[in-house]
């Protein structure tokens, strides 16, 4: 509602003279206080009444002024809320309810690119910025390699699938990457695998399995499949893999009432996938790491408080996708910068190695910021991967 309102206040700054005094009465009601006074002052009961009211008073802009006003900059804008806030039954025109709008709708009328996003019961409005860095501990540095600014409604999992094959080219000796249960999918898993990367994710998303399945690959096109209390092999189905256990042993297990399998005439039957088989091989990769590199993401979040720590309610000072990138690469250089120069104090000695690398990473950051320079966005909140590989 307050989205709408502003928006009718700046609608009626760019009318004639003429025209704020033809056309006061119908805004009057928006303009002589800002959008957030007007919000206070309704009754919960107004807001039906008054969201009509708006409603109404959109179509008649719509239908007799846009034609007058269409070349303005805040028409293109109007088109957009209109459309996305408003529909027509008949001749009567209808507010959408909040779980009717998209997250990609304008959130902010200063930033026309945020999206919102609401994850873990928190909402939020703007964008993303995905941050790896190295992290073998045998490296006398480990330094941020990877900067991603994303709209935040954008799947995790899709955010560091684009990434993947610009990360193994930036560290070719990258070997094993570390991230939380966000970011892991199928297409994620092959991708891993063309590049024989391990991936190691170090949580599980979605609700555990009370029974725990594995699944072995012995073949193209044979597994190995195990229960707690059985193991066979399974064989080719129409579309699926297909696993059958012996009906007797699971007549006498304790878990046949959690078991995922499904009930036959002559044994249950598990159905699985090769995309199965690679989720079910991310989630256990963590248990086949030395104990030691199994928290190798607990750093991450130091990271981001680089980012975050001057930010009030982790809110950028600065809107728009440009900016958004000057700040993520400012931060990123710096932190990297103060991690270098922490070195060269312990280590005279590895100075022009240090700088080579350093120079190559600023060139890309730059190459990076001007592409994305004429487009707007806004930050409010991160998320971090982290990887391994065998040199910074």
């Amino acid at each position: 509602m307050q989205l709408l309102v502003e928006l009718l206040i700046r609608i009626y700054r760019v009318f004639s003279d003429d025209d704020k005094k033809k056309f006061k009465e119908q805004f009057d009601p928006y303009v002589d206080k800002t959008s957030g006074q007007y919000i206070y002052s309704l009754k919960t009961s107004d807001l039906p009444h008054e969201i009509e009211k708006v409603g109404h008073l959109y179509h008649w802009i719509e239908s007799d002024l846009k034609s007058t006003y269409k070349d303005k900059e805040i028409f293109k804008v109007f088109d957009r809320v209109f459309a996305e806030h408003f529909t027509f039954s008949g001749k009567k025109i209808e507010v959408k309810s909040p779980d009717q709008l998209k997250s990609d709708s304008v959130q902010s009328l200063d930033d026309l690119d945020a999206t919102y996003h609401k994850k873990q019961g928190k909402s939020s409005k703007g964008q993303s910025i995905n941050i790896v860095e190295t992290a073998n501990p045998y490296n006398p540095i480990n330094l941020l390699t990877d900067i991603a600014i994303n709209p935040n409604n954008k799947d995790d999992c899709k955010v560091i699938g684009k990434r993947i094959d610009r990360l193994k080219a930036k560290t070719p000796d990258l070997d094993e990457i570390h991230f939380d249960g966000a970011y892991g999918s199928s297409d994620n898993d092959k991708k891993f695998k063309r590049h024989n990367i391990n991936p190691i994710q170090t949580g599980v998303r979605g609700p555990k399995a009370e029974v725990e399945i594995d699944i072995e690959q012995n073949s193209e096109t044979e597994y190995e499949v195990s229960c707690p209390h059985q193991k066979v092999k399974s064989s080719v189905a129409r579309k699926r893999n297909k696993a059958s256990f012996d009906l007797k042993k699971c007549s006498t297990c304790s878990e046949q009432s959690e078991c995922p399998t499904l009930m036959m005439k002559k044994n249950r039957v598990l159905y699985f996938t090769h995309d199965d088989y690679l989720k079910k091989k991310r989630r256990k990769n963590i248990l086949t790491i030395p104990e030691e590199r199994r928290r190798l993401r607990n750093n991450v979040e130091a990271t981001v408080n680089e980012f975050v720590c001057k930010m009030r309610k982790d809110k950028l000072k600065v809107r728009g996708l440009f900016r958004t990138s000057v700040f993520a690469y400012s931060v990123a250089m710096s932190v990297n910068f103060g991690r270098i120069y922490r070195l060269i104090l312990e280590n005279p000695a590895g100075l022009f190695l240090i700088l080579l690398y350093f120079i190559r990473n600023v060139k890309e950051r730059t190459l990076n910021l001007l592409k994305f320079s004429k487009e707007q966005n806004h930050v409010h909140e991160y998320h971090s991967l982290v990887l391994i590989n065998e040199s910074f």
